[in-house]
């Protein structure tokens, strides 16, 4: 009798003074499923082949012209050829390495370019995404009336779980990623299956 008082004063305490609530969830999975994200990674994507075909255009063209200089090379080496003929393919020779290596320049710059850009883009996307998803968890702990909320997908130095053992009861991932794709059910579909696409055509 003793004990039961003293597990309703217990109770009592908790509900006079409020208890932690604790859950956990797996951001990285939230990440992953969130339809911004999934929209933002199509564009990205896009972005990303469109460059990496103008690139590949761009190299073959110097490619090309590269084995043209060796061909122009090849005629100011010959020994055959007399003198007169010899100054003139060496100076056809010269011209088309300056401008060779003025085209090589010009690619590496704009290579790098391209990457830098593409590595700016998606840092200022996922900042700002990474900034709107805390949003939404901060809001969803307060609907719930959660007051600790774990991230179950943060690893050690040693890639191991930073939880390893957790009340997997108590994680609201996928319930997480229902309220926040509420309404875009289609519209995450439809990026899901753009990005399988262009994976598809890279792998080829």
């Amino acid at each position: 009798m003793k004990r039961l008082a003293l597990v309703f004063s217990v109770l009592a305490c908790g509900l006079l003074f409020g208890q932690d609530k604790v859950a956990y969830i797996s951001m990285e999975k939230a990440w992953g499923e969130f339809y911004k994200t999934c929209n933002a990674n199509v564009i990205f994507e896009q972005k990303k082949q469109e460059f990496e075909e103008k690139i590949a255009i761009l190299q073959q063209g110097l490619e090309a012209e590269a084995k043209e200089l060796k061909a122009l090379q090849a005629d100011a080496t010959n020994e055959l050829l007399s003198a007169d003929a010899s100054e003139e393919a060496k100076r056809k020779f010269r011209l088309r390495a300056e401008l060779f290596a003025g085209k090589r320049d010009d690619f590496e710059r704009s290579r790098r370019g391209g990457v830098q850009e593409l590595n700016r883009l998606k840092a200022e996307t996922e900042d700002m995404l990474m900034k709107e998803l805390t949003g939404f968890v901060e809001k969803y702990a307060a609907d719930k009336g959660i007051t600790h909320l774990y991230d179950v997908s943060g690893l050690t130095m040693n890639r191991l779980p930073v939880l390893l053992v957790y009340p997997k009861e108590q994680e609201v991932t996928n319930d997480f990623i229902a309220v926040i794709n509420a309404g875009h059910d289609q519209e995450l579909k439809e990026a899901k299956e753009k990005l399988e696409a262009i994976k598809k055509k890279e792998a080829k």
